[in-house]
Formats: C-alpha cells, structure tokens, sequence
C-alpha cells in the first residue's frame, strides 16, 4: 500500500505500561519500514511536548518521532518554548498538522474544538509562522476540521475554501 508514516498517540495514565507497549508498537513497526508520529493531544494520556520527549528518549526506537499538531502546540504554550524545539534537534520531529484554534477556543470544551472548531490557517490565535520556523520542513498535513464552515459552504466549498 505504500504507507510510511503511522499517526498515534497514547491514551493510558499507566506510564510504565504505556512505555512498553509502545516500544513494542515502535519495534514491530520499524521491521515494517514505518516510521511512528507520536502526537500528544490535550485530553490524552500524554499532553505535553516536554513529556512527549522524554517519553521518546525512554522508548529509544529510531523510527519514533514527534508529530507537531499546531493545536496541541498552542495549548501547551510552545510559542513561548521555542528553546525546547531547539534543543531537542531536527532529527526527533516527524509530521505536522496545520490548523489554528479559534480566539473563543476557551469558550467549548477541548474535545469540542479538537473534534470540530479547529479554525483555519491565520484565522486564529496561534504564532504559526514563530513555531513552523522552529522545526525542520517535514511532511505538512492540514486537520481544520470545522463544522460550523462546514454546515455554512458545504463541504466542497468548504475545502475549496481551505486549499
């Protein structure tokens, strides 16, 4: 089929286990010639980018790398990290996810806004040109997923409008 690149996160509060599996998850993958992006969404059982790295030095598969979602970025306050992207060197960041989180984000749950309120590309609150200098130039994906322009333009127009 092609594939390359597996997007997924870890959704247990049990670290140790959480490790292990996916050590395991990262070795079977890497026979595979896949390479795993490691996201960490806001209500998931790893939230941060300083967690996400040390999550990955323990782990210590090649083929694990970091997958940058612009929302998660935001709500972990990266913007104002850079450093820490910096520091932690080209080579560990995988796939990013374009999108900007709408300036009344607070205003719906997390889960709303992930799932259906993510707001286009410069339409938000997000330093996205701040943080996307601070990484490499990896493989781009855009997750604006938004039900509201959806249910205005429909979702042709919608993705016209997008791309």
């Amino acid at each position: 089929m092609g594939v390359k690149e597996v997007l997924s996160s870890i959704w247990t509060t049990d670290y140790e286990f959480a490790v292990k599996q996916y050590k395991d998850v990262c070795k079977q993958a890497q026979e595979f010639g896949l390479t795993m992006n490691f996201e960490f969404p806001a209500v998931s059982g790893v939230k941060t980018l300083a967690d996400t790295l040390m999550l990955q030095e323990k782990i210590d598969a090649p083929n694990l790398k970091v997958l940058m979602d612009m929302l998660y970025c935001n709500w972990d306050g990266i913007d104002k990290e850079i450093e820490l992207i910096k520091k932690a060197g080209p080579e560990r960041f995988g796939v990013i996810h374009l999108c900007d989180c709408p300036k009344n984000w607070a205003d719906s749950e997390k889960v709303v806004t992930m799932r259906g309120n993510r707001e286009y590309c410069g339409k938000g609150i997000i330093d996205l040109p701040k943080i996307l200098k601070a990484l490499p130039a990896n493989n781009c994906s855009i997750e604006s997923p938004n039900f509201d322009y959806i249910k205005e333009y429909g979702p042709i127009r919608t993705c016209k409008k997008l791309c």
